[in-house]
């Protein structure tokens, strides 16, 4: 409640420019959706909405531009796609087809870097995606049509961690320690 009283007593004088540290600290997940839908109004209105946080998926829901900083120095700024695109990290075109064999040997033939997937079906091509009308003409051609076809691009945590040198996280061991023994 802290939360939203103070960012209603900050609307109060309807400035121009509104600078949110951690909004949606402390806010269940409704109050985050509440959140997130007043962040974008209040920049549909064509007022400055700047938004501190360490959650970067709530930034990919709300912002349109984000700045990284890392250790006091800026890393890297622009539209969250150019970021995505300077992280260094590949984007990718997943191919949702019946037969996966044939699909994946003909975009093979045709050039494309293509890697199977674990859902059953997809297949992923390593392509940027504004190349995916060419995937889907190669299949066509072949006679294999798509039951789908998305863009898999890094999320903006990912291109975070790539940009600043940050190890990604490691998978959590579920192993349990053993208890120390008890001398008897």
């Amino acid at each position: 409640m802290k939360q939203r009283l103070a960012i209603a007593a900050a609307l109060l004088k309807d400035p121009d420019l509104l600078i949110l540290d951690e909004p949606a600290n402390g806010l269940d997940p409704a109050g985050i959706a509440e959140m997130r839908v007043l962040i974008r109004s209040i920049a549909d209105e064509g007022k400055a909405v700047l938004v501190s946080s360490h959650q970067l998926a709530e930034i990919e829901q709300v912002c349109d531009e984000a700045t990284i900083i890392a250790n006091g120095q800026l890393i890297q700024s622009g539209t969250l796609d150019d970021i995505r695109n300077r992280s260094g990290l590949e984007q990718r075109v997943v191919v949702e087809i019946g037969d996966t064999s044939a699909a994946a040997s003909v975009l093979q033939a045709a050039g494309f870097a293509v890697s199977p997937m674990p859902q059953d079906g997809e297949i992923a091509v390593e392509v940027a995606p504004d190349a995916a009308a060419s995937i889907n003409k190669a299949l066509a051609d072949a006679n294999l049509y798509l039951h789908g076809l998305r863009v898999e691009r890094a999320s903006l945590e990912a291109a975070f961690l790539n940009l600043t040198g940050a190890p990604p996280p490691s998978p959590i061991d579920n192993q349990v320690e053993p208890a120390p023994e008890e001398n008897s």
